[in-house]
């Protein structure tokens, strides 16, 4: 697809127009894999070239900016509004100049939904997309690439099989990397000719299965073994690239390096994002143990071009080395490795017969990433700053960010991080260090899910859904109505993200229902904006004032219409919310219905007897 956009670009006719692209990422972090991140970024492109076009979502995040407070704290883009614009902006682009769209990989596809639909999704939008701009006779062609699974065809007008059409390629590939990566003098030699026919011949078209084999090859010359050893390799490779994968696991990587193994294949398959070659020498050397039985002060890493080797030698060849935003970022040769992973290959290298091997996979994660904060001490006498801590402590910008998304991860597996009990026993000055160290390396909160100061294990916690670690802490005695800077305690945090247990396990503790933080929200509030009914279906039934109000920002009802959640706002009015309150940005519930064009919900309000004159 990079090739095809390229190549685009350089045709004279195309000059004038709008190309914008995507590729999606399955290995990659939430926006480079999801629908939101997909619309964000392609908006994103379209805006920057034709700028004009761009009133109505400049409008909407000023006054969301107004209405809501901070982007990425207080509110976020949903995916719906993103896709709203992007259409009704690709209209009325393509009026003057002519759009051309290219999504690569959307088998890569992941909204992280349990029905693992983001594929069929994309491409339903997409049809939308193209079916407005051909019955309007605007100019536009756009272009998106998949594996055969899952199956996304509807009425294309042109299909290209890739497998079909490669196999001169796939025959230059293969003569190319031979003669480059052996002495010339293997290169002459009779046994060449032999290798390439048969690497061509069972290939049957998958240019994945001839890259893999072609290094294989390379790695038997290299190691010394003979034309014989090799031709009978190439005989016992098998077909299929999952079983060619399993053939690696069993035959090329030494079995006792398969601890070592695991742990890489873990930081690559469950990483957040993927991992520079630096992060990864300090991944791959911390100590992953949760007794916390000792200190570490100093870890004795390998070189760069050591690290290298060794993740070659583990892998078996199954990961590579690209060049990303002047970093080496480290990530498997191709999507089709990360899926059989996930699929039998990290329980096979796990020899402790754990099972489990996602919910043990993320702990190990989570322990790590604890275990590297628990070293680090910022000077609090100054302002830490962001380019002194990351050039001191390389692996600090992952592990800061993403310890307790592994950690509520691993508990949604069924592994319990209750270890975080002891730790912060043992380290008492992690969490204020965890805090600080956030604060100076996401100033801007871009994550969405930076703590805030003198924010409790208690808070982080209920907000991670960790709810082991929850129970350990009321069960100890721990300060249930605790708040950080911002007034907001525990309950706060469990219904902003709504954690049912974490909720009921709060209020059953004796947790206050209805206060307020510094911004007057109440803990109904926080579920009701975010869509979390069955939180707001408990809040309510434990006697949360569904009237209450809650300063600039109105009520309850008020914050649920800013989103159009039909099924909260009908639950709000069934517990009689006042559906004429007045408040907020949009001085009332009816008035935000009206502006965000929920038609189903006005029709919801007007049989509700609103006042439209209020």
């Amino acid at each position: 697809m990079e090739f095809l956009l390229r190549d685009f670009e350089k045709q004279a006719h195309y000059q004038e127009s709008i190309q914008l692209s995507f590729f999606l990422h399955g290995r990659g972090n939430t926006l480079q894999k999801s629908r939101l991140g997909m619309f964000r970024s392609l908006l994103h492109q379209l805006l920057l070239r034709a700028p004009a076009t761009g009133a109505a979502f400049q409008r909407s995040f000023e006054e969301k900016l107004y209405s809501q407070d901070e982007p990425g704290k207080d509110w976020d883009w949903h995916i719906n509004e993103i896709y709203d614009f992007f259409i009704s902006t690709v209209e009325d682009a393509a009026t003057t100049q002519s759009v051309n769209i290219f999504v690569d990989a959307l088998d890569e596809a992941d909204d992280g939904t349990d029905d693992r639909d983001t594929s069929y999704h994309i491409v339903k939008e997409f049809h939308k997309i193209n079916d407005m701009l051909c019955s309007k006779r605007l100019r536009s062609t756009i272009c998106f690439s998949c594996r055969h699974f899952p199956v996304i065809t509807k009425s294309q007008r042109w299909e290209i099989w890739v497998e079909k059409e490669n196999h001169e390629d796939i025959s230059t590939y293969i003569r190319d990397e031979l003669e480059k990566r052996l002495s010339p003098a293997e290169a002459e030699n009779q046994y060449l000719m032999e290798w390439q026919d048969t690497i061509i011949k069972e290939a049957q078209g998958v240019f994945q299965w001839a890259a893999l084999v072609v290094g294989m090859v390379v790695q038997y010359y290299d190691n010394g073994m003979s034309p014989r050893e090799t031709r009978q390799m190439l005989a016992k490779v098998p077909k299929q690239l999952g079983d060619v994968y399993k053939h690696i696991l069993e035959q090329v990587i030494e079995k006792e390096d398969y601890q070592q193994t695991l742990r890489l294949m873990r930081w690559i398959c469950l990483a957040e994002r993927p991992l520079t070659i630096v992060e990864i020498r300090f991944a791959m050397n911390l100590p992953d143990t949760d007794t916390l039985d000792a200190e570490f002060e100093e870890l004795e890493l390998p070189t760069h071009d050591t690290m290298k080797r060794r993740v070659v030698s583990l892998s078996g060849g199954l990961v590579e080395f690209k060049k990303h935003e002047e970093q080496e970022i480290v990530q498997f040769i191709h999507q089709s490795v990360n899926d059989f992973l996930f699929q039998g290959g990290l329980d096979f290298l796990d020899t402790t017969i754990r099972g489990n091997p996602i919910g043990q996979g993320h702990n190990h994660l989570s322990v790590v990433c604890a275990n590297y904060i628990g070293i680090i001490r910022p000077d609090y006498s100054k302002k830490p700053d962001r380019g002194d801590i990351q050039a001191q402590f390389p692996f600090v910008g992952y592990a800061v960010r993403s310890w307790y998304l592994h950690a509520e991860k691993a508990e949604a597996h069924g592994v319990l991080q209750d270890y975080l009990l002891q730790f912060i026993q043992h380290h008492p000055y992690a969490l204020k260090s965890w805090i600080r160290l956030y604060e100076t390396i996401d100033p801007f909160n871009n994550s969405g899910r930076r703590p805030e100061y003198n924010s409790t294990l208690l808070h982080i916690t209920s907000g991670a859904n960790l709810l082991s670690v929850v129970n350990g802490l009321l069960k100890v005695g721990y300060e249930l109505e605790s708040m950080n800077a911002d007034g907001n305690r525990a309950l706060h945090y469990a219904s902003r993200w709504g954690h049912v247990q974490i909720v009921k396990t709060l209020l059953d503790a004796g947790a206050l229902i209805d206060v307020v933080n510094k911004t007057k929200c109440t803990a109904l509030e926080r579920a009701a904006v975010n869509g979390h009914r069955e939180v707001v279906k408990m809040l309510l039934a434990r006697g949360a004032n569904v009237n209450k109000r809650t300063g600039y920002t109105g009520n309850a009802l008020y914050r649920a219409t800013l989103k159009g959640n039909r099924a909260v706002i009908q639950m709000l009015l069934d517990h009689k919310a006042d559906i004429n309150a007045q408040g907020g940005y949009h001085s009332n519930a009816l008035q935000t219905v009206a502006y965000k064009d929920h038609q189903s919900i006005m029709q919801l309000f007007l049989n509700r007897k609103a006042n439209v004159n209020a």
